[in-house]
């Protein structure tokens, strides 16, 4: 097994860092000039109907539990997006008529996907922006979508976030599900191998930290957050053990293998509904079998 841990380090707070140091300015230029504006297997000028529909259903599923699930509490219908990438979580809750505001190093994602809320978001480093809010000021839901993998110093975001929330504040925070339980049973069998894929190993790095269930717990429970929900998403990793669908060892496969997923999500949204498909991703999320995981803290 030491092989998969040889680019990472595990700190005091569970979650797993990349040994190599990346400068924060390099970090920033790489978000501010490259990511949205490069097409990738993630991020492109143009989707697909069924791509653009997943995008969608991801955030219908937050809101249905922010709605159904979390316990009442007095905080305001506001949403604020931390790393709003491309706009579509801050489109669909303003339409929800929540009174939504952005933060994001670039607008480059949401001028080519959703240009209505451009003027809702704020651009500039995150830590400045956040260094302008009131102390104990800001009352609503916090959304952190796969953004905390990326930060230089996630400890330090949180306690930022911490120090802007009321008590009953809800935070949402989604990352991709690493060293998870898929990941390891993978490497045991032999079906990836080293380096492990999930492992950014280019420069600037893509991921920074790595998290899991019980990291994010604890990171957030030192901060004085109590996680109330977690779910996850598609397991796409399980692909992996077939030879015939392993797309780590033969990369030409991920694209047929990601619009399979898409297909099945939307046959299951087809034939038993929003609520039991949130079901089944609440036991991959407790189970920690999903590929990504999102779980919902209420500060205490």
């Amino acid at each position: 097994m030491e092989d998969l841990y040889k680019n990472v380090t595990k700190n005091k707070y569970g979650y797993y860092e990349l040994r190599q140091k990346v400068e924060e300015d390099a970090a920033a230029d790489f978000y501010q000039n490259s990511y949205y504006q490069n097409e990738t297997s993630l991020y492109r000028k143009k989707y697909t109907k069924t791509e653009r529909q997943e995008k969608l259903n991801l955030v219908r599923e937050k809101h249905y539990v922010i709605e159904n699930d979390i316990p009442f509490t007095d905080r305001k219908k506001c949403f604020l997006d931390i790393g709003c990438g491309e706009g579509f979580a801050l489109k669909y809750f303003m339409e929800q008529g929540y009174d939504v505001l952005g933060i994001e190093l670039s607008l480059c994602g949401c001028e080519y996907q959703n240009p209505e809320v451009v003027k809702k978001v704020i651009q500039g480093n995150t830590f400045s922006v956040l260094e302008k809010f009131r102390p104990k000021a800001y009352s609503g839901t916090i959304l952190l979508d796969h953004v905390l993998e990326h930060v230089i110093k996630p400890e330090k975001l949180i306690r930022k976030i911490t120090e802007i929330s009321e008590k009953g504040t809800l935070l949402i925070i989604s990352v991709p599900n690493d060293f998870s339980k898929t990941q390891l049973k993978l490497w045991e069998k032999g079906y990836i191998t080293s380096p492990p894929f999930w492992v950014s190993t280019s420069y600037p790095p893509e991921h920074l930290s790595y998290f899991n269930k019980e990291a994010l717990e604890m990171l957030l429970g030192e901060n004085g957050w109590k996680m109330e929900i977690i779910t996850g998403t598609f397991p796409i990793d399980f692909n992996l053990f077939n030879e015939n669908t392993n797309y780590v060892k033969d990369k030409s496969l991920g694209k047929s293998c990601h619009k399979a997923a898409m297909d099945i999500e939307e046959l299951m949204y087809t034939a038993v509904g929003m609520r039991r498909v949130i079901d089944i991703y609440k036991t991959l999320g407790e189970s920690g079998l999903g590929r990504s995981i999102t779980a919902y803290f209420i500060l205490s």
